[in-house]
């Protein structure tokens, strides 16, 4: 089994340059590129036999998939081996981008009972210690909601500093800074990898910036939606009409334009513009919805 982390592509050859070690493929003064289709070759192999790799956070699709027109190199995906002996695991948050992979499977988020478990195996905590605290974890764990980034790190924040639940909920409910302060510490020891995203401020953070780097409107759609009660938050509040200048009758008439033809025209130009704010809604509806950040339901 092999673990390559993809959240940049530097990333991604430094660890296939450490499978090329592994493999005692010679490499110092071969590019990263050159280096990694030498593994992808070795891996394709039949020799090789059967063989998992885990592509880790691969969450930016120009980093996989990189635009020609952009002018980028060849991305990450064009290393992956494709044979039949091989098997190929992505973690990513952008749902369109795991399809781009193949088959997806989405990752619900704990259920109540799984987190409170979740807890208790953390903090190592006996069943009398648990059952006395229960309130305590299911507060935290609603807190979080049931995120399981977020409560490793409250988790590692409750044990780095030998303290408890009940401490730890008044300093997370105590203030809005307070509380992003402690979603922005950073998650120590060797559970996670060393160039990992270590905090959920951070995460939530990437996530956002490549949100609008897809799309700016889908950005705003989120803000908006962040200061409204983040559940039934209805469809119609989320549609936001454009107002389209007129031209004024005087002008139109100076330019001897013919005033019917001119309100037709406008009218079509308009008719055009509401089917593309339709079709940019739904889109970034998905991306939000790739991104597993809202949920839709009818109703």
């Amino acid at each position: 089994m092999f673990w390559i982390y993809a959240a940049t592509a530097d990333r991604f050859h430094q660890s296939f340059r450490r499978l090329a070690q592994l493999f005692k493929i010679t490499g110092d003064k071969v590019s990263d590129a050159k280096l990694s289709g030498l593994v992808r070759d070795l891996l394709a192999a039949d020799s090789m036999g059967e063989w998992l790799m885990i592509l880790d956070n691969a969450d930016d699709v120009d980093i996989s998939f990189p635009a020609v027109n952009q002018g980028s190199s060849v991305g990450p995906a064009e290393y992956i081996p494709k044979c039949p002996h091989g098997s190929v695991l992505v973690t990513t948050r952008d749902k369109q981008l795991a399809m781009k992979f193949g088959a997806t499977i989405q990752i619900p988020k704990l259920t109540e009972l799984e987190s409170a478990e979740f807890i208790k195996r953390k903090l190592e905590l006996g069943d009398t210690e648990a059952e006395e605290q229960s309130e305590e974890i299911r507060n935290l764990t609603d807190q979080l909601e049931h995120l399981p980034l977020a409560l490793v790190q409250a988790t590692a924040f409750i044990k780095g500093n030998s303290s408890n639940v009940k401490k730890y909920l008044m300093i997370y409910e105590g203030s809005e800074d307070r509380m992003i302060k402690l979603l922005s510490k950073k998650i120590e020891g060797s559970e996670v990898d060393s160039g990992a995203l270590r905090a959920v401020s951070r995460t939530w953070t990437i996530s956002f910036n490549q949100i609008r780097n897809k799309s700016h409107s889908a950005a705003d759609l989120l803000s908006l939606m962040a200061f409204l009660d983040r559940q039934g938050i209805p469809e119609s509040l989320l549609r936001q009409e454009k107002e389209y200048s007129e031209s004024e009758d005087d002008e139109d008439l100076e330019s001897g334009e013919d005033e019917d033809g001119v309100e037709q025209e406008n009218a079509d130009m308009e008719s055009e513009e509401d089917e593309e704010d339709e079709v940019r809604f739904v889109q970034d509806l998905g991306i939000l919805k790739a991104y597993s950040l809202i949920t839709e339901f009818d109703g």
